[in-house]
């Protein structure tokens, strides 16, 4: 903890974030996007394979959801584009898992999705958070009266900044957990189950935020190859599928995480709570 806060004090020299910061931001950015562009690049690689014609119901959602992937992804690396290519992911994210909903009766994409949402809602956070300092004229956490001890209300700009961050969080605990009960129910190993549990509950509540995201982003790193691992003795099919779309979604998340690190739990946090952002 001691070599941690001294890394915290370190990035407190001007210089250091001048150059330092605005590049993290590039690299968690580009790499939280990272998933949406590997989704489409897969489903240009369907749409020329299929034989069926493109104005097939099918196969148009498909270059649908494609156009829009890239049209979301562009806008989002462009600052005064960013809220708006945020909820065009947001909104292609949501109608693809409600597609596989109604179609496989699968709760599989959500729970996958839930991730994503809460790396597009960093991203969203971020901007909201960037444009009401530069309003204001100040930085730092956004923390404003509402429901008392400096929390914010719902009803407030800030209050909805805050929710935004702590679903985004919900969603990285989410997958993480999930994660764990794969390599469990696989394995039977226990081992991943313990730490990714002990780094979820601190990212969930907002305690030391910045230090256990970039922990969790680590421990999920290690179960991706631990997973990769054990199943080099299964369908070699189903081990390339895997690698091409968890290491994708390992990617985007550590981006997602590394914003988290980068910004901050927000307002409804115990780092909040005690007046402290480490």
């Amino acid at each position: 903890m001691h070599l941690w806060q001294s890394a915290l004090e370190r990035l407190e020299d001007y210089q250091i974030r001048k150059g330092l910061i605005p590049l993290l931001w590039c690299v968690a950015k580009l790499l939280l996007l990272y998933v949406f562009v590997n989704d489409a690049m897969r489903s240009i690689w369907y749409l020329n394979s299929t034989t069926d014609p493109i104005t097939n119901g099918h196969n148009l959602g498909i270059m649908v959801y494609t156009v829009l992937c890239f049209a979301g992804s562009l806008l989002a690396l462009i600052p005064k584009c960013t809220l708006l290519g945020s909820f065009l992911l947001m909104v292609n994210l949501m109608a693809q898992s409600l597609y596989h909903l109604v179609t496989e009766a699968s709760l599989s994409p959500g729970y996958e999705a839930a991730s994503i949402l809460g790396c597009i809602l960093m991203i969203f956070s971020a901007e909201m958070q960037r444009r009401f300092e530069n309003s204001q004229k100040k930085t730092g956490p956004i923390l404003c009266d509402g429901l008392g001890f400096g929390i914010p209300g719902l009803y407030s700009r800030q209050g909805m900044l805050a929710l935004a961050q702590f679903l985004a969080r919900v969603g990285f605990c989410v997958i993480n957990v999930g994660h764990a009960y794969v390599n469990y129910v696989r394995k039977g190993s226990l081992i991943m189950v313990f730490f990714n549990a002990v780094i979820s509950i601190p990212v969930l509540v907002g305690f030391h935020t910045r230090l256990f995201a970039i922990l969790m982003a680590t421990v999920m790193w290690i179960g991706f190859y631990v997973n990769y691992f054990t199943l080099l003795d299964d369908d070699r099919v189903f081990l390339q599928e895997y690698v091409w779309f968890k290491f994708a979604q390992t990617t985007s998340i550590t981006g997602g995480l590394l914003m988290l690190a980068l910004q901050g739990p927000g307002s409804y946090s115990v780092d909040a709570a005690r007046n402290k952002d480490d």
